[in-house]
Protein backbone atom coordinates (compact mmCIF):
# COMPACT_ATOMS: atom_id res chain seq x y z
CA UNK A 1 0.00 0.00 0.00
CA UNK A 2 2.96 2.29 -0.53
CA UNK A 3 1.95 5.31 -2.57
CA UNK A 4 4.49 7.06 -4.75
CA UNK A 5 5.23 10.74 -4.27
CA UNK A 6 3.29 11.80 -7.34
CA UNK A 7 0.23 9.85 -6.18
CA UNK A 8 0.31 11.54 -2.79
CA UNK A 9 0.68 14.95 -4.44
CA UNK A 10 -2.20 14.22 -6.82
CA UNK A 11 -4.49 13.04 -4.03
CA UNK A 12 -3.64 16.02 -1.84
CA UNK A 13 -4.32 18.48 -4.68
CA UNK A 14 -7.70 16.89 -5.39
CA UNK A 15 -8.55 16.93 -1.68
CA UNK A 16 -7.58 20.58 -1.28
CA UNK A 17 -9.56 21.56 -4.37
CA UNK A 18 -12.61 19.64 -3.09
CA UNK A 19 -12.31 21.31 0.32
CA UNK A 20 -12.07 24.74 -1.31
CA UNK A 21 -15.17 24.07 -3.40
CA UNK A 22 -17.02 22.80 -0.32
CA UNK A 23 -16.07 25.99 1.48
CA UNK A 24 -17.44 28.06 -1.40
CA UNK A 25 -20.73 26.15 -1.35
CA UNK A 26 -21.11 26.48 2.41
CA UNK A 27 -20.12 30.14 2.54
CA UNK A 28 -22.44 31.27 -0.25
CA UNK A 29 -25.56 29.39 0.88
CA UNK A 30 -27.33 28.81 4.14
CA UNK A 31 -26.32 25.39 5.50
CA UNK A 32 -29.25 22.97 5.38
CA UNK A 33 -29.89 19.33 4.56
CA UNK A 34 -29.67 19.94 0.81
CA UNK A 35 -26.19 21.46 1.12
CA UNK A 36 -25.07 18.64 3.41
CA UNK A 37 -26.32 16.09 0.88
CA UNK A 38 -24.44 17.87 -1.92
CA UNK A 39 -21.21 17.79 0.09
CA UNK A 40 -21.54 14.12 1.03
CA UNK A 41 -22.54 13.07 -2.49
CA UNK A 42 -19.67 15.00 -4.06
CA UNK A 43 -17.24 13.46 -1.59
CA UNK A 44 -18.45 9.98 -2.50
CA UNK A 45 -18.26 10.74 -6.22
CA UNK A 46 -14.72 12.12 -5.89
CA UNK A 47 -13.07 9.85 -3.34
CA UNK A 48 -14.54 6.37 -3.87
CA UNK A 49 -13.04 5.95 -7.38
CA UNK A 50 -9.72 7.31 -6.11
CA UNK A 51 -9.78 4.84 -3.24
CA UNK A 52 -10.52 2.00 -5.62
CA UNK A 53 -7.74 3.06 -7.98
CA UNK A 54 -4.92 3.85 -5.56
CA UNK A 55 -5.58 2.06 -2.29
CA UNK A 56 -7.64 -1.06 -2.96
CA UNK A 57 -5.84 -2.01 -6.17
CA UNK A 58 -2.48 -1.88 -4.40
CA UNK A 59 -3.82 -4.07 -1.60
CA UNK A 60 -5.03 -6.64 -4.14
CA UNK A 61 -1.71 -6.52 -5.98
CA UNK A 62 0.17 -7.20 -2.75
CA UNK A 63 -2.09 -10.09 -1.78
CA UNK A 64 -1.76 -11.67 -5.23
CA UNK A 65 2.03 -11.50 -5.11
CA UNK A 66 2.14 -12.97 -1.59
CA UNK A 67 -0.06 -15.92 -2.66
CA UNK A 68 2.61 -17.10 -5.10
Amino acid sequence: MKLRGQDIFRLSCITLLWLALCYLVVSTQRFNLRVAFILVASGIIIFVPLYKKYIRSKDHDNSKSSDR
